[in-house]
C-alpha cells in the first residue's frame, strides 16, 4: 500500500496520508479520521477492513471561491494568480487537490462499493440537526436531544469561526497569512 502512495500524484496523496494509513491497521477500536482525499486512494486492503466513509460534496462555484481565497492566504501553496487565471486552473483540475469533478464523481461511484454516507454542504447549512442525525444513524450511534443540540451549536460556522482549534488562528503568518483572507471566511453557499 505504501508504494502506491509514494508514486501517486500529490493531488492523490495528501502529505500526511502516507505516514498515517499504515498505522491505521493496528487501531483496535473505532476511530474517526478527517482526510480530504480522492476515492481512488482507497485500496482493496483498506476496503477489506470495512471502513465507513462520510463524504461531503459542495457546489463547485462555492469550492472555487473558497479554494481561491484559501490559496491566496496559504503561503505553502503557489500563488493562485488573478481570479481569471485561477478559474482556468480550477476548471482544468490543476489545483493541488485535483479536479473537483473527478473528486465528487469518484466518491459518488465509491458509494456503490464502500460504505459511504454522501452528504452535501448546502444541506448541512440548511438543517444541521437533520444531517448530524444522518451521520449518527450511519455510524450506529444514538444521541439524546441535549447532546445533539450541543453538537449543532459547537459545529455552527459562527462558533467554529471563533474557535482557535478550528480557525487556524495559531498558524504562523508565514504559513497562513490571515490578513489576506481568514481561514474561515463566510461559510456561505451561492444559493443563500
Amino acid at each position: 500500500m505504501r508504494e502506491r502512495f509514494a508514486r501517486a500524484h500529490s493531488a492523490q496523496r495528501p502529505p500526511l496520508i502516507s505516514a498515517l494509513l499504515p498505522r491505521l491497521r493496528h487501531v483496535a477500536s473505532t476511530r474517526f479520521f478527517l482526510f480530504i482525499v480522492s476515492s481512488g486512494i482507497v485500496s482493496s486492503a483498506a476496503a477489506a477492513a470495512s471502513p465507513q466513509f462520510i463524504y461531503m460534496a459542495r457546489n463547485p462555484k462555492d469550492c472555487l471561491v473558497s479554494y481561491f481565497h484559501f490559496q491566496r492566504m496559504n503561503k505553502m501553496l503557489p500563488d493562485p494568480g488573478t481570479w481569471e487565471e485561477y478559474l482556468e486552473i480550477f476548471m482544468a483540475g490543476k489545483v493541488g487537490w485535483g479536479s473537483w469533478y473527478n473528486h465528487v464523481k469518484g466518491w459518488w461511484k465509491a458509494k456503490d462499493t464502500y460504505r459511504v454516507l454522501y452528504l452535501f454542504y448546502e444541506d448541512i447549512k440548511k438543517d444541521p440537526k437533520h444531517e448530524i442525525q444522518k451521520i449518527m444513524q450511519f455510524i450506529g450511534k444514538q444521541l439524546d436531544v441535549a447532546i445533539l443540540d450541543k453538537i449543532v451549536h459547537h459545529t455552527s460556522f459562527e462558533v467554529m469561526k471563533h474557535n482557535p482549534m478550528v480557525n487556524r488562528a495559531n498558524a504562523p503568518q508565514y504559513v497562513m497569512d490571515q490578513s489576506i483572507s481568514p481561514f474561515m471566511r463566510k461559510g456561505l453557499f451561492m444559493f443563500e
